[in-house]
């Protein structure tokens, strides 16, 4: 967020124990990512240890779906409506008005008449959407959480499996675009479902040990790395303990949106799962914002260095 905003976001926030801890933590490492891709990049070099963009699709599947096939070549095909402007195409998300259960069969197996003859399918677990395709396709295209409301310029596709698979998402939109799902949807008001993005493609492959023994998020890729790698898996909600992983998003959407007070209702959970952390404990804050990681380490005896003054809007700029 701008330097000006956070000043003023950091006087609003009631967060007591996040303001505690970050007050006389040290500051350990900063560094800057593209637009959209700091916390992506992060968890790509220090969760998954690969370079980004990290291969999340297949850990997603197999902690939704139960199942663990190595052999499949998973890719995120999140359903999305994107806007055509004049010299740009905008990704619109459609948390609010996701489809349902029957708008999805029905577009997937629509979707699937077209990917069958190129030896791909669509499948769901849960309420999440996959690609699962013959092999493995040589593109890398970013997270949907760092293209979402943005502009992209509408350019061609590429070459290879770039331009293979906008084929077939062309055919697919064409599709969809005369599906009755679809004009119930415009009466109804809704956003069509007009696109899928791909991304985090890869794998399931054997990991080594994380750095921590156990993790605790809402994520089902960070769930399914966590059980691949032999860390114990746990809940946002439940009780913190040494050797976490502790991954709180909940204002990432509204950060994105730029959805303030929304932004503070999230921060304040994460504040109220923060007064968990013992007093002994050394912790390791993480800040991801739209550009910039910033890294911060509190060990038990910083509780005391009374010349450290963090601030908190300090953390928030971009």
């Amino acid at each position: 967020m701008p330097a000006g905003l956070s000043v003023e976001l950091a006087e609003a926030l009631q967060a007591p124990s996040f303001a505690r801890l970050l007050q006389r933590a040290g500051m350990v490492s900063e560094f800057e990512c593209p637009a959209g891709l700091a916390e992506p990049t992060w968890m790509a070099r220090e969760v998954y240890r690969v370079p980004p963009p990290a291969p999340t699709a297949p850990y997603a599947w197999a902690a939704q779906s139960g199942t663990q096939d190595r052999q499949l070549h998973v890719w995120h095909a999140d359903p999305v409506h994107i806007a055509i402007g004049r010299d740009s195409l905008i990704v619109q998300g459609l948390a609010d008005a996701a489809p349902d259960d029957v708008e999805s069969e029905a577009l997937l197996a629509s979707a699937n008449e077209c990917l069958r003859p190129a030896g791909c399918i669509l499948r769901r677990a849960g309420a999440r959407w996959f690609l699962h395709a013959d092999r493995a396709w040589a593109m890398a295209p970013p997270p949907l959480s760092s293209v979402l409301g943005q502009p992209m310029a509408i350019a061609g596709a590429g070459n290879g499996d770039a331009l293979r698979w906008s084929r077939l998402h062309n055919e697919i939109q064409m599709q969809w675009h005369e599906n009755p799902i679809n004009q119930a949807r415009q009466v109804r008001g809704l956003p069509e479902v007009n696109a899928l993005w791909l991304h985090g493609g890869g794998t399931l492959t054997p990991r080594s040990s994380l750095r921590w023994t156990r993790l605790q998020s809402a994520r089902a890729d960070l769930q399914g790395l966590a059980a691949a790698s032999g860390a114990v898996v746990a809940g946002p909600d439940d009780p913190l303990i040494d050797g976490t992983l502790l991954v709180c998003d909940d204002a990432t959407s509204s950060a994105r949106d730029g959805d303030w007070s929304r932004w503070l209702v999230a921060m304040r959970t994460i504040d109220r799962r923060l007064s968990a952390v013992p007093q002994s404990a050394t912790l390791e804050l993480v800040l991801t914002g739209w550009r910039h990681v910033r890294v911060w380490l509190l060990h038990p005896s910083d509780r005391f260095r009374l010349w450290r003054h963090t601030a908190l809007f300090q953390a928030f700029a971009e």
